[in-house]
């Protein structure tokens, strides 16, 4: 047993179970899925920053015929930014409570709360942007003579399955937030994270 000098206090590095009882394994999946989840999407935030790099070098390998798409690129290009923005703080907050899901810390409920809270109002906000993106790209692919020809273009099916897309891409996004609250709201997990440093 490790003896502190006079005055300093000894801090408990994680709580422990009672005597007897061994501690739960949950903190550390849920912990690491928190974690893996977080850099996933630092990871999509730097991508988002490199998007203009790809644009412009796409662009001029596109053929002419596709310039529409490319414009619509660039149009919106502003939410790829500001998606890839909201991305890296939402995996910057996840990490940190994944981490504290680790360490059995106390502020990993608030910290996933606050992700998850966030998480979804963006969810909300990419599919309204999704839906006002949606008529801009299909007047883009009409405009393609190659895909103009096209009978599922000329039919509604086509917009149909591009709402369905953008609703179906909602139900990702808020799938970890979800499935992290009602984990977290469960009354046997309330009890354990109280029991936490």
């Amino acid at each position: 047993m490790t003896s502190f000098p006079p005055g300093v206090p000894s801090v408990p590095i994680t709580t422990r179970p009672p005597l007897g009882q061994a501690p739960s394994s949950w903190p550390m999946v849920i912990g690491i899925l928190a974690i893996v989840f977080g850099v996933m999407a630092m990871i999509q935030s730097l991508f988002a920053a490199l998007s203009p790099i790809v644009l412009n070098a796409v662009g001029r390998l596109m053929p002419k015929s596709q310039a529409a798409s490319l414009a619509v690129a660039q149009k919106w290009l502003w939410w790829t930014y500001a998606s890839g923005a909201l991305a890296g703080v939402l995996g910057l907050l996840l990490l940190c409570a994944g981490v504290s899901i680790l360490k059995r810390r106390r502020r990993a409920a608030r910290l996933v709360r606050a992700w998850a809270g966030l998480k979804l109002l963006y969810a909300l906000l990419a599919v309204a942007i999704g839906f006002f993106m949606i008529p801009d790209q299909l007047a883009a692919m009409r405009q393609d003579p190659n895909l103009a020809k096209s009978p599922v273009l000329s039919g509604p099916l086509v917009e149909v399955m591009m709402f369905v897309g953008v609703a179906l891409g909602m139900l990702w996004i808020a799938a970890l937030p979800v499935f992290m609250l009602v984990w977290l709201g469960r009354r046997k997990i309330k009890e354990e994270l109280s029991s936490w440093s």
